[in-house]
């Protein structure tokens, strides 16, 4: 069993990219290369996907678990 929870993480990965996209915006990239970036993550935001994870300490040692759950 698990003797202690390192880490939990429950990530939307829609949101996730769609943030990450509108940083990169921000940024001091060339335009080029930004449209380009940001082309890829406006398409990543639209992954319809979630992702939970969790790292435990248990009798074994360091047990990851990732589920990954499509959201539609």
């Amino acid at each position: 069993g698990s003797i202690a929870r390192l880490m939990a993480a429950d990530i939307d990965y829609g949101k996730y990219y769609g943030l990450i996209g509108d940083a990169l915006t921000n940024m001091d990239i060339p335009d080029a290369q930004q449209d380009e970036t940001k082309a890829i993550f406006d398409a990543m935001k639209n992954t319809k996907m979630r992702v939970r994870m969790n790292m435990d300490v248990t009798d074994r040692g360091i047990e990851v678990k990732a589920d990954m759950i499509a959201t539609e």
